[in-house]
């Protein structure tokens, strides 16, 4: 009898042993905390990229604009092979060439009107693509001309939307003389007219100047913006300075040229819309027609027209804009009398139209 007492206190015992290994083995899978090994990788901390420096940032500038910049040549010189322009430049012999540059919407280019060869002319590309242009419409006061390409769709540069450039401003002289890239100088704005105190024409200066340029190159704008066109008629560098054609100018006349392929009126004024950069300067007004150009020897010059001159009413009719201006101009048949406003103070001067 004790012995089987004693043999069920074992069995009860290793039951209750078995019994907590088994409750100790529950609790430790759902209930006691896990212990999870973490890996811990150090990534690297992710470093600035390295800024672009300015000459960089111009190169880029310059590179993306050059396609627009073209060279304009005689129909025969541009027939010539590459190596016999090349011969021909290192002998001192080029053909005339001007430089130019296409704008929106991409079939017409802008340059110089003295500096274009006699007879047919073709445009050098800097994909190697010769194009034959055509004469569309030229400006006698300004000396820009317009050509017209038949093909269409043609990479274009744009006339600053800001295009009264200040100085300190960079201002890039880009040329393509053989249509293989570009050839680039970087200046600065100098001044404009009114701290030179010219009289006739509403120029821009840029130092260093642009000596040995062809005529009707772009000058660009850190962004690539059209600020000027550099080597027109009438624009005298000085104190080792160019003149350009600013940009508020050339986009008036080259738009006029577009829309009606006339030039400057009988009266021989350029005149644009007020640049608000020059408004205080010039008067205050925030309306009117600004002269930007006055032909030597015309009626207006002759008048005693001058750059910088506010035009605010013609034959006693209020003047708003450029476009206004015009077609009071167009439609004088005789002399016109206009009011205009010089440094502050208001002047009437009569203009008498050039006879045809």
């Amino acid at each position: 009898m004790l012995g089987d007492r004693s043999l069920l206190r074992l069995i009860a015992g290793a039951l209750l042993v078995l019994a907590l290994v088994f409750a100790g083995a529950f609790l430790g899978a759902n209930i006691w905390p896990r212990v999870v090994t973490v890996e811990r990788r150090v990534l690297p901390f992710p470093g600035r990229a390295a800024p672009v420096s300015g000459d960089a940032a111009t190169a880029d500038m310059i590179a993306q604009a050059c396609p627009a910049v073209v060279a304009i040549v005689g129909a025969d010189a541009a027939s010539a092979a590459p190596a016999q322009q090349a011969a021909r430049a290192d002998a001192g012999s080029a053909p005339p060439l001007a430089a130019g540059f296409l704008v929106p919407p991409g079939s017409f280019v802008v340059t110089s009107a003295d500096a274009l060869p006699d007879g047919a002319l073709k445009i050098l590309l800097n994909d190697g693509r010769q194009l034959g242009a055509a004469r569309a419409a030229s400006d006698p006061v300004s000396g820009i001309a317009l050509l017209k390409v038949a093909t269409a769709g043609l990479p274009t540069i744009d006339f600053a939307a800001n295009a009264f450039a200040r100085p300190g401003e960079t201002a890039v002289a880009l040329s393509s003389p053989l249509g293989r890239g570009c050839v680039a100088e970087v200046g600065t704005i100098r001044s404009d007219w009114l701290a030179e105190a010219e009289s006739l024409r509403s120029y821009l200066t840029v130092r260093p100047a642009l000596d040995g340029r062809p005529s009707g190159e772009p000058v660009l704008n850190a962004e690539g913006a059209v600020i000027g066109i550099a080597g027109l008629p009438g624009a005298a560098d000085s104190d080792g300075a160019s003149a350009i054609l600013p940009a508020s100018t050339a986009a008036h006349v080259v738009g006029a040229l577009m829309r009606s392929g006339g030039g400057a009126n009988r009266f021989g004024l350029v005149a644009d819309d007020l640049v608000p950069a020059l408004a205080a300067r010039i008067g205050g007004s925030t309306g009117g027609a600004m002269v930007s150009l006055v032909k030597r020897g015309s009626p207006a010059a002759q008048a005693g027209l001058k750059a910088g001159d506010l035009i605010l009413a013609a034959n006693g009719s209020p003047i708003s804009g450029a476009s206004e201006l015009a077609r009071a101009l167009d439609a004088a048949e005789g002399n016109i009398s206009l009011d205009i406003m010089r440094a502050g103070s208001r002047l009437s001067l009569t203009v008498e139209a050039q006879r045809q």
